[in-house]
């Protein structure tokens, strides 16, 4: 755009990204957080790029929180920022889960 006159012709990166610097001109240079995080959109700074939860994971990018998937039942996950569905552990013998997304083998 050309000629702008106002502050709301200025577009947010996507959720999932980040710009730190002003007088941006391309959605390109808005950062991807990575796998394993998300963030709002219109963020401004490596440090909105926060983990997936405890109990879920992501494997793609950019992502808003709702894109942080949860670990199947039987799984669960006890670390913040996990990016593959094999890091969700399996209950041992004996034990189940019975929810997605849970964070602790005594759930």
């Amino acid at each position: 755009m050309v000629g702008s006159s106002t502050e709301g012709d200025c577009t947010d990166c996507v959720a999932g990204k980040y710009l730190e610097v002003t007088g941006s001109d391309a959605e390109t240079d808005c950062i991807d957080c990575g796998v394993g995080k998300y963030s709002a959109a219109g963020s401004d700074a490596a440090a909105d790029c926060l983990d997936c939860a405890l109990g879920r994971y992501s494997v793609t990018t950019p992502i808003a929180e709702s894109g942080c998937i949860g670990c199947v039942a039987g799984k669960y996950v006890d670390v913040t920022g996990s990016d593959d569905a094999t890091d969700c552990i399996g209950c041992v013998a004996g034990r189940y889960i019975d929810v997605t997304g849970s964070d602790a083998a005594s759930d």
